[in-house]
């Protein structure tokens, strides 16, 4: 389906520590607050993402989070009936 995972790292980090760290990296889609950073990736991407966090301090927890059933079930309601295999 191509839909996306969320990871989320937990820590402590300065003001703007991570936006120029992900944007370096090709990471588009995340959202930053003074404790966790949440970023949406491919599946293709993952891991690369993960490498990003672990690499740097102050990485206390890190949780990644498949698509869930109700994603997976709406993107695929709202699909073209050829997106899905159907003619």
């Amino acid at each position: 389906a191509g839909l996306p995972h969320r990871i989320r790292a937990r820590g402590r980090w300065p003001a703007g520590f991570w936006e120029p760290r992900l944007r370096e990296h090709g990471i588009v889609d995340y959202h930053v607050n003074g404790t966790e950073v949440i970023i949406a990736s491919s599946t293709a991407d993952k891991l690369d993402v993960m490498r990003t966090l672990l690499a740097e301090s102050g990485v206390q927890d890190i949780e990644m989070q498949p698509p869930t059933l109700e994603s997976l079930y709406l993107h695929y309601n709202n699909a073209a009936p050829h997106e899905v295999g159907h003619a």
